[in-house]
């Protein structure tokens, strides 16, 4: 509802009160001019409840509306203040064609007026009902047009008034300052401020209202201090400028629908002057959220060599919420230490970060991960054919994959080649046998490479045990003298040792699903116990393995675990860094 709306409702009064307070005749009535008019609107007190309109000082008549007239009045002064002076122009010229046409009548009137003696016969002999209804003293109905001229009057008497008294208000407060603050909607310039009372920093509040579907999709009507902000449409997300002083203030939210159905939290001004909060809408209640502030534990320029699993664990920490991992496959095999760490970061689309810088918990954080890039066949499948498996290995291993293995079948007659006799890049049926060069494969895919031995080429023994001999620190000084300090490369050790059944103690350093497999895993072990420090030796790999394969029996196999490892070294991987190892069996110990 406008000024003017506001203007004509009070109008209905005034021409319910100026009927009550012309108390005469019609004539008399008639002949009021626009001061009289005036004077009487300004001096009348209404029988009914004893109150007096108080015109004349400008109120309006319906008192309780006068503090909504004046912050509508605030706010649109500017563009009602032409709109008035039109309105008063056609009002006035309205008065001027009405006071002529009266003129006219009263002309008509007196000229069709019969003599005082035939008005004086007529009326003693009885015929006083020929006069017209309108002249009849006692308040009898009036024509439509004398009507419309007392209201078009008091229309312009109240609605000038009115408006002076709104402009003096305003000018008055531009003049002296406002003690007062005020919420406003920034996404919603066109709707009121609001006050909230008090002075104070600016506080930004965003609300995200979660959507639901079919039930309790109702729009929430938002309050700070019990000071109305805005009406958040359903499934929105706004923001909103606030002025408060420093310390608890409490946003309240309820359904426009159903004021009983709501919800209010407390947040603190003297840390912060931003703030999010998440509104969920359910049937008996509005849940609200506020989402914590959270600081970066780390920067831009701290992430080289970084492992994606300590960033990981790092924003976790700090309680980030919102973490996604996108891979970079830019590594070409000479890189292969630099798998799994991180290339960038990025918080809601900002790579220009540094430690410390305060974000929402559920931004959008990205890691983007170094990975190696496909790689190629260090030969076709058919020139590897009949060579040795070690010297193929090592040649796939050095092109960038980095999972190989060896199969061994023996040889059913003198007559077979031994060697190799095929080499599949994938997995079972759908591997690649036929492969060249050109071709091109995640360094990931499994490369299974077959070869047929003579039993004499396997390790013999004097025929008085059926067991391989298994090299323990106590009878081999190499394994000895490779778990007594810290080693980064067992290169050496592990192809001097190819084929050989070894046994340390050790614990597990990492333990990892293998690949999408629930029940399959790659474990990583050092020797000596956990908090052994600096750690002993190389790294060893389980790559692919089951409880089973692994002929364990024990509990719940965690990194930290104490366990003893037998297993037969199947050679050094020079991308991961460690010696791989083929089970025999783990135990705890």
């Amino acid at each position: 509802m406008n000024i003017f709306d506001k203007a004509r409702a009070a109008i209905d009064k005034v021409e319910t009160s100026f009927a009550k307070a012309k108390g005469s005749s019609g004539e008399k009535a008639r002949d009021l001019s626009l001061e009289e008019i005036g004077e009487t609107l300004a001096s009348y007190t209404a029988p009914d409840d004893g109150e007096p309109e108080k015109v004349a000082q400008g109120e309006n008549p319906d008192g309780s509306h006068l503090e909504e007239l004046r912050v509508s009045a605030s706010s649109e002064r500017d563009s009602d203040r032409q709109e008035v002076d039109n309105e008063i122009e056609e009002l006035e010229r309205r008065i001027a064609a009405l006071r002529a046409a009266r003129q006219k009548r009263e002309s008509d009137r007196r000229a069709n007026e019969p003599s005082p003696q035939t008005q004086s016969s007529k009326t003693s002999e009885g015929h006083q009902a020929d006069r017209p209804a309108s002249l009849d003293s006692g308040g009898g109905d009036k024509p439509a047009n004398e009507m419309a001229f007392f209201v078009i009057c008091g229309l312009v008497f109240v609605l000038g008034l009115g408006v002076l008294w709104l402009f003096a208000v305003q000018d008055s407060q531009q003049d002296k300052g406002s003690s007062q603050t005020a919420i406003t909607a920034t996404s919603e310039p066109e709707e009121l401020s609001q006050e909230v009372g008090g002075t104070g920093e600016q506080v930004n509040i965003a609300i995200d209202c979660k959507e639901n579907w079919f039930f309790s999709t109702y729009d929430v009507v938002l309050y700070v201090d019990d000071a109305h902000v805005a009406t958040l449409d359903h499934g929105k997300s706004e923001s909103y400028e606030v002025r408060l002083e420093s310390g608890r203030h409490t946003l309240r939210a309820e359904s426009e629908e159903d004021a009983s159905v709501d919800g209010s939290l407390s947040f603190d001004t003297s840390m912060y002057t931003d703030f999010r909060f998440i509104i969920r809408c359910e049937n008996s209640q509005v849940e609200l959220e506020e989402v914590p502030h959270v600081n970066m534990p780390f920067g831009s320029d701290d992430i080289d060599g970084m492992k994606v699993d300590d960033a990981k664990a790092a924003l976790r920490d700090a309680g980030f919420t919102e973490i996604e991992i996108e891979e970079s496959d830019d590594l070409e095999p000479a890189q292969g230490a630099l798998v799994d760490t991180l290339q960038s970061v990025s918080v809601d689309g900002e790579r220009s970060i540094s430690a410390g810088d305060e974000y929402y918990a559920d931004a959008d954080v990205l890691l983007t991960v170094h990975k190696m890039g496909d790689v190629h066949p260090p030969e076709s499948a058919a020139s590897l054919l009949g060579r040795d498996a070690h010297e193929v290995r090592d040649e796939f291993t050095s092109a960038g994959f980095t999972n190989v293995v060896i199969e061994e079948r023996e040889a059913d007659s003198s007559s077979d080649q031994l060697g190799v006799s095929a080499v599949t890049i994938g997995w079972l049926l759908f591997g690649n046998s036929n492969f060249t060069t050109t071709d091109t494969f995640d360094p990931a895919e499994t490369v299974t490479i077959e070869t047929v031995v003579t039993r004499s080429s396997e390790p013999q023994n004097d025929g008085r045990d059926s067991e391989p001999t298994i090299l323990t620190v106590d009878n081999c000084p190499d394994l000895k003298e490779l778990l007594s300090k810290s080693v980064d490369d067992a290169s050496g050790f592990a192809s001097s040792y190819w084929g050989e059944t070894i046994q340390f103690d050790g614990y597990i350093a990492d333990i990892q699903n293998h690949g999408d497999f629930d029940t399959r895993f790659d474990v990583l072990f050092l020797a000596g116990n956990v908090d052994t420090s600096p750690s002993v030796g190389p790294y060893f790999r389980f790559t692919d393995v089951s409880r089973w394969d692994m002929e364990y029996e024990g509990g719940i196999l965690d990194a930290g675990k104490p366990v003893r490892i037998t297993a037969v070294v199947d050679g050094w991987n020079d991308n991961g860094m460690w010696v791989d190892l083929d089970p025999v069996l783990l135990e705890d110990r």
